[in-house]
């Protein structure tokens, strides 16, 4: 029986998909990011992992924020 974890997919315009799976025991903390700048908004998820240096991106949020002036 596979272990449980999290099952990440990337949907490419191309019709490419990039699946990988993180068990759940190499997940260390879930990272939620926010980052505001005059004129974007960013929030993202990404997990921290056992082993690893870099940070796995779950998904990120851009909006933009920004108002006209007249």
């Amino acid at each position: 029986m596979p272990s449980f974890g999290v099952q990440l997919e990337i949907h490419f315009w191309s019709g490419r998909v990039d699946r990988h799976f993180v068990p759940i025991g190499k997940i260390l903390k879930p990272l939620l990011n926010e980052c505001v700048t005059p004129v974007t908004c960013y929030w993202s998820l990404a997990l921290l992992l056992r082993d690893e240096e870099e940070l796995k991106l779950v998904f990120q949020v851009k909006i933009m924020c920004y108002a006209s002036i007249t």
